[in-house]
């Protein structure tokens, strides 16, 4: 089995845009993965607490915000997905999710250029999000035969939707502080990025766009 990495993304972002409640689009998901790419992983990674995940992801932006909010020269908001190794297995991987602040963010650009330079926010020590799934996720994928590179795509697949309904959940003045535009999106460091949206005017306008 081969996941079409592709596929899964405009399925994800096709799901992220749907008016349902956030742990029916985690099971749609699923339901996707399951149906067209048949795996005993699906059964058991589908029973995970997505939501505790949601709020563990809530808690650790909002701690962002009130201990260190970004300063005026912060344009754009990079998810980034890195690699760290995994030493319960040779040779494995476990994916891993960070946020850095840009001074640059290109809303039409088919590179991610600008989120390849110098983060200028948060301080390093609390760049990196809360992992409640990613062990779990990892271990019931890899033992039932779900290779690295369709792993990374599931977890890039995963918090288009997580961050898709996240992002919004903050007031967008909270993400703006005192400036009028700053972009979002999520990627690999090393790899396919999805633009999420744009903070303008007050508001959070979803923008969800793969190049």
């Amino acid at each position: 089995m081969e996941i079409d990495a592709i596929r899964l993304i405009f399925q994800a972002m096709r799901i992220a845009r749907r008016e349902i409640p956030y742990l029916q689009k985690c099971a749609n998901l699923w339901n996707y993965l399951d149906r067209i790419y048949p795996s005993p992983a699906w059964k058991l990674t589908r029973e995970l607490n997505f939501g505790a995940d949601f709020s563990a992801h809530k808690e650790w932006l909002q701690y962002l915000f009130t201990s260190d909010p970004p300063n005026a020269d912060v344009a754009g908001y990079w998810f980034g997905i890195f690699f760290t190794e995994y030493p319960k297995y040779e040779n494995a991987c476990l994916n891993n999710l960070y946020i850095g602040g840009t001074s640059e963010f290109v809303l039409t650009d088919d590179s991610k250029d600008w989120a390849c330079g110098t983060f200028i926010w948060p301080d390093r020590e609390k760049m990196d999000a809360p992992e409640l799934l990613h062990e779990d996720i990892f271990n019931y994928s890899y033992n039932n035969g779900i290779k690295e590179s369709d792993r990374s795509y599931l977890y890039l697949a995963y918090h288009i939707i997580l961050l898709n309904e996240l992002i919004p959940s903050i007031d967008p003045q909270v993400w703006l502080q005192n400036s009028r535009y700053r972009g979002a999106a999520l990627g690999f460091d090393e790899g396919d990025f999805v633009t999420l949206g744009i903070f303008k005017n007050g508001k959070w306008e979803r923008r969800l766009r793969f190049p």
